[in-house]
C-alpha cells in the first residue's frame, strides 16, 4: 500500500463519534518496533535540525536521529501527521485532520495549539522569524476547495492569512529562501510572498499537482505528480526541465551541492543545476516520500519502513532492515518459541518475540491461522490446507479432506480443533464446517450444527469447553470434547463479524467487526461460559478500524486489530487503548512469559514485554494465539 492509498483508507475508516463524545486517553505501554527496523510507519516529512534528523509520521510520532543509523520514537498524542519545522528552540508538527498544530521545546512533551481551521495541514516551514503552514480540503477532496496559509511567531499563536482568490486548491509544500515563500499545490498552483502576509499567485504552465519543492541559493527545483520537473531562478518565471515519466515526485532537497529528487517506484534524480537530471539507482521500488540532508548525508524515508542514505546523493545504501514483506496471518507459542506465517508461505520463529529467523516459503499453501499442540505445530488454509511441524522448520502437508476454508485451529482435551466454512456460489451461501485431529494429519468432521450462511472464524478451548466464534448471524459454538456441538445465533439476520476468542480463567473475549455497518467496526463480547453473552463498547476513539485478534496475557486481555489498534482489559469489560505507536493493519497475536507478539500486513512485527506477568499456566500449552 503507498503513501498516498493510506491516507485515502485512513480518511475512509475515519470513525466519526457522536457529537460531543471525546476520545480516551490511551495509556503509554511499551510497543515497540521488531520488522521493519527502524520503524514500519510512514515518515511523511524529514529534516535537519542542526545537530540531528528529526521526522514525522502517520502515526503521529516524532522520529529522531543524529547519525541517521539509530532512532528513537516519541509519540506526540496526534494522528497522522504530514509536517514539521524547528526554529531553534521550538518543533512544530502539523497533521492532516482537524487543523491539527502541536509544538515541543524538545521533542518530548508535546502541548496541542489552536490553529482556528479545520482544513488539513500539508507542510510547515520556519523562515523570516515566523511558522508557515499551508493545506487545504481535507478529507474526500485533497485536489478541490479551499487552500489555508497559516502563520505564528513563535507556534502557539496563529493568524490565517488571506490567499489569493483564484486560489481554489489545497496548498501542499512550502520552501522559504532567505527572501521569500514559495508555496506549491495541485492543478500547478504556485503563491510567492516576502513575508508570508502578503501572497502572489505565480504561472508556471503545469497542470498537476507540484508535490514538492527545493532551493538551492540560484534556483527552485519543482517536482509534479507525474514526474514533470519545473525549474525557475526567481519563482516567477519557470520552465519545465523534465517531461513526465508517470513517477510522483514527492520528496526534493538541496545537499549542498545538488538537487535529490525522489518518488514513487523508488526513482531518484540529481541534478547540479536544477536542469540537467540524472536517474540514480535506489535499489528500491518503493515509494521515497520524505528527505532530509545534513552537511554529511543525506537520508530518504519511504514506504514499508524503507530508509536510504547518501553521501553525495549518487551512491544509496539501505540503512532499513526487513524479515519479510509478507503479511503474517497466524502466531503461536509453543512453550519454547513463537512461529509466525506469511501469506507467502514463509514461517518466522523466535524464542523472544524479538530475534526472528526467517523460513521463505516452506510452506506450499496460504496460511490462515497456526496452533500448537502435542508437540506439533499445526498451520491450516483453504480448501483443507494443512501443514505439521515439530519444530517449525520442517513441515509436512497434510490434507484436512474438505473443500471448506480453514480459518482458526486450536488444541484442547488432547486434539487439534479447526473451523472454517464451505465456499458459497450464487445463491448458495456457504455453511460452517469443524474438523477434529488427534495429531493434525487425520482429520475428522463434525456436526457443527451450522446452517447456511455461516462462517466459523475463530476458536479456544477453556479447559473444560471449546467455543467458536464466526461471522453471518454471529454464530457461537460450543462443545464439551470437540465433538459434539450446540450452536446459537446473537443476531437475528447479518450481524457483527467475531473472528478470534479467548478465555482467561473465568471469562471468555470475542473480538471482531460489524460487518460494514456504518457504526464503530470493533466490535467485543463477553461471556462466563460460552453461552451468554453481552457486547460491550470499545474505548472511545476518532478513528477506529476492526479488531482482528485476541489473547489472554496472564493478567489482561490484548486485542489488536486495523490501524495500529491495542486495547487491553483486566476482564473482558473494561477496554483501555494502547498507544501503539503505529498505523499499521495488525492481524495476529500471540502472548507468553509477559510479551505480547503482534504481527500483520508488510510482515510488520511489535512487541510489548510489559503485557503479563513473566509466567502464567496456560503459556506452556501454547493455547494463547491467534
Amino acid at each position: 500500500m503507498t503513501f498516498m492509498q493510506k491516507l485515502r483508507a485512513t480518511a475512509i475508516g475515519l470513525w466519526a463519534m457522536t457529537a460531543g463524545a471525546t476520545a480516551s486517553a490511551q495509556s503509554q505501554s511499551q510497543w515497540q518496533w521488531v520488522d521493519p527496523e527502524p520503524t514500519g510507519n510512514f515518515v511523511t516529512s524529514l529534516i535537519w535540525d542542526g545537530s540531528r534528523f528529526v521526522g514525522v509520521d502517520d502515526a503521529g510520532q516524532f522520529d529522531t536521529s543524529s547519525d541517521g543509523t539509530t532512532w528513537s520514537s516519541r509519540a506526540t498524542g496526534s494522528g497522522l501527521l504530514h509536517g514539521v519545522a524547528f526554529n531553534g528552540t521550538t518543533y512544530v508538527a502539523v497533521g492532516i485532520f482537524g487543523g491539527d498544530i502541536r509544538t515541543s521545546p524538545d521533542g518530548v512533551a508535546w502541548t496541542p495549539q489552536t490553529s482556528g481551521t479545520t482544513e488539513a495541514l500539508w507542510s510547515v516551514i520556519w523562515g523570516n522569524d515566523e511558522f508557515v503552514a499551508v493545506g487545504g480540503t481535507w478529507p474526500g477532496t485533497p485536489d478541490g476547495g479551499d487552500a489555508v496559509i497559516l502563520t505564528s511567531p513563535d507556534g502557539t499563536t496563529w493568524t490565517q492569512q488571506a490567499v489569493p482568490s483564484a486560489v481554489t486548491t489545497s496548498l501542499w509544500a512550502i520552501v522559504w529562501t532567505g527572501s521569500q515563500f514559495v508555496a506549491t499545490g495541485y492543478y500547478g498552483t504556485l503563491l510567492t510572498s516576502p513575508d508570508g502576509v502578503v501572497w502572489t499567485l505565480r504561472a508556471t504552465g503545469y497542470d498537476q499537482r507540484i508535490t514538492s519543492i527545493a532551493w538551492s541559493g540560484g534556483e527552485f527545483a519543482a517536482g509534479g505528480d507525474d514526474g514533470t520537473i519545473l525549474a525557475s531562478t526567481d519563482a516567477v518565471t519557470w520552465n519545465v526541465v523534465r517531461d513526465a515519466d508517470g513517477f510522483s515526485l514527492f520528496a526534493m532537497a538541496w545537499n549542498g551541492s545538488a538537487f535529490i529528487a525522489a518518488g514513487s517506484g523508488g526513482e531518484i534524480l540529481t541534478s547540479p543545476d536544477a536542469t540537467i537530471w540524472t536517474a540514480q539507482s535506489s535499489g528500491t521500488d518503493d515509494e521515497l516520500f520524505a528527505i532530509a540532508a545534513s552537511p554529511a548525508q543525506t537520508l530518504l524515508f519511504g514506504e514499508h519502513g524503507t530508509l536510504l542514505a547518501s553521501a553525495d546523493g549518487i551512491d544509496w545504501a539501505t540503512r532499513s532492515s526487513f524479515l519479510t514483506t509478507e503479511t503474517l496471518t497466524g502466531i503461536a507459542w509453543s512453550g519454547s518459541q513463537f512461529t509466525a506465517v506469511g501469506d507467502g508461505g514463509s514461517v518466522l520463529t523466535s524464542s523472544d518475540g524479538f530475534a526472528w529467523d526467517v523460513l521463505p516459503a516452506v510452506l506450499p499453501f496460504v496460511p490462515n491461522a497456526i496452533a500448537w499442540g502435542s508437540d506439533r505445530f499445526v498451520a491450516i488454509g483453504d480448501a483443507g490446507a494443512v501443514a505439521t511441524s515439530p519444530d517449525g522448520q520442517v513441515w509436512t502437508p497434510a490434507d484436512a479432506g474438505t473443500p471448506a476454508n480453514l480459518s482458526g485451529v486450536a488444541w484442547g482435551n488432547d486434539e487439534f480443533v479447526a473451523v472454517g466454512g464451505t465456499p458459497g456460489s450464487l445463491g448458495h451461501p456457504g455453511v460452517g464446517v469443524i474438523l477434529t485431529s488427534p495429531d493434525g494429519v487425520t482429520w475428522t468432521e463434525q456436526d457443527s450444527q451450522s446452517v447456511a450462511g455461516d462462517n466459523i472464524l475463530g476458536i479456544t478451548w477453556s479447559g473444560t469447553r471449546f467455543v467458536a466464534v464466526g461471522a453471518g448471524p454471529t454464530p457461537i459454538f460450543t462443545s464439551p470434547d470437540g465433538e459434539t456441538w450446540t450452536r446459537q445465533a446473537l443476531a437475528p439476520g447479518t450481524g457483527p463479524a467475531l473472528v478470534s476468542v479467548a478465555w482467561s480463567g473465568s471469562a471468555f473475549v470475542a473480538v471482531g467487526n460489524n460487518a460494514g455497518l456504518p457504526i464503530d467496526p470493533r466490535v467485543i463480547a463477553t461471556s462466563p461460559d460460552g453461552v451468554a453473552w453481552t457486547f460491550v463498547p470499545a474505548p472511545l476513539e476518532g478513528n477506529a478500524d476492526s479488531l482482528t485478534g485476541v489473547v489472554w496475557s496472564g493478567s489482561q486481555f490484548v486485542a489488536v486489530g486495523g490501524l495500529g489498534i491495542a486495547l487491553h482489559s483486566p476482564d473482558g469489560t473494561t477496554w483501555v487503548s494502547d498507544d501503539t505507536g503505529s498505523e499499521t493493519f495488525f492481524s495476529a497475536i500471540a502472548t507468553a512469559h509477559g510479551v505480547c507478539v503482534a504481527a500483520g500486513l508488510d510482515g510488520h512485527i511489535m512487541i510489548d514485554r510489559t503485557c503479563g506477568p513473566a509466567d502464567d499456566r496456560i503459556f506452556a500449552s501454547g493455547f494463547e494465539s491467534r
